[in-house]
């Protein structure tokens, strides 16, 4: 017991944020290993009107991809860390930011 928090390994708190903090590790360190592109092929790719080319955009960064071109003021959806890589991005310029009426993509300050 160090002072009033309790550190001890049989702590279920600790249990828990321990198994979350490896499963984020492994999951990072198994997600994209040294030389996976080698063993992509990837197609080519013609993004559509509404859309823009994010070379290496893809899982593991090996192929480009296409995003859709969220405008400001639309809703947004929130990015997560180790997920797939963001289908869509707000566009040049915004930012995808808490609103009161959720998530939208609002203009950078100059």
């Amino acid at each position: 017991m160090i002072g009033s928090l309790d550190i001890c390994p049989n702590n279920k708190m600790f249990k828990i944020l321990l198994l979350v903090s490896v499963g984020i590790a492994i999951s990072d360190a198994f997600a994209c290993p040294r030389n996976y592109c080698d063993n992509v092929c990837c197609k080519p790719v013609k993004c559509k009107e509404n859309q823009i080319l994010v070379k290496n955009g893809s899982t593991c960064r090996c192929c480009d991809m296409c995003r859709t071109i969220i405008y400001e003021g639309e809703y947004c959806p929130p990015f997560f860390r180790g997920g797939s890589p963001p289908s869509s991005q707000c566009e040049e310029g915004t930012t995808c930011k808490n609103t009161d009426e959720g998530r939208k993509c609002v203009r950078d300050c100059d």
